[in-house]
């Protein structure tokens, strides 16, 4: 009989809905009850004129550099953008024709180091316009146990939606990522976990430690 170690926890999720959420999957496993409360979505550029031109010339480019899973589904062996860097360093030289395939958000870190860099945006990161009444009144009576941030921009919505609100607190925080937790400490809060992978199961793993350390 497996032990459920954060049964009657209440795990208020706040990233974009995905049919393959692997930290919602590995947190329900663990018994928890996970509440859905997105506050950014995704959405996917259309065809303009860069696009279309990219995509015609796309034999032109030696590699294609996908820097987020948004992009396509491929990841690299480290945990940070810097890994990845480190990884390309070995596989790729700086003058190779490269197409970074990206957010509009993300940063330049991929661009700098290479010469022959075409940057292509291919979706955009928008804030939600409805949210729960049930959910932001549970947050507002502290009825919840942890709050999952997976996005600079994922926390800056929230903390614009919980200020419409009127609600503003001691919220319990856990966040993956250095940028994710520069921008909570930012907004003048402190997270209690901040994952340095970012794998939804070990995320899911982190908040299982905490609550069971």
């Amino acid at each position: 009989m497996n032990m459920k170690t954060l049964e009657n926890k209440i795990i208020i999720s706040t990233r974009p809905l995905s049919n393959d959420d692997t930290m919602k999957k590995a947190l329900i496993e663990k018994g928890a009850t996970v509440l859905n409360f997105p506050t950014i979505k995704i959405v996917t550029n259309e065809p303009n004129a860069e696009i279309r031109s990219a995509l015609a010339n796309i034999n032109t480019f030696q590699w294609l550099l996908f820097t987020s899973k948004n992009g396509v589904e491929l990841v690299s062996s480290g945990n940070t953008s810097e890994d990845f860097i480190n990884e390309l360093k070995t596989k790729l030289r700086p003058d190779d024709p490269v197409l970074v395939i990206q957010g509009e958000l993300a940063d330049t870190k991929f661009e700098k180091i290479l010469i022959s860099g075409t940057r292509l945006n291919v979706y955009k990161t928008v804030e939600t316009t409805s949210h729960s009444i049930e959910i932001i009144n549970r947050i507002k009576a502290n009825d919840y146990d942890m709050l999952v941030f997976t996005s600079p921009s994922g926390f800056s919505n929230f903390a614009k939606i919980m200020d419409e609100n009127n609600c503003n607190g001691n919220f319990k925080i856990a966040c993956i990522g250095k940028t994710t937790e520069k921008e909570v400490l930012n907004q003048g809060y402190t997270p209690l976990i901040v994952s340095k992978k970012p794998g939804g199961d070990s995320f899911a793993l982190e908040i299982e430690n905490y609550f069971t350390k």
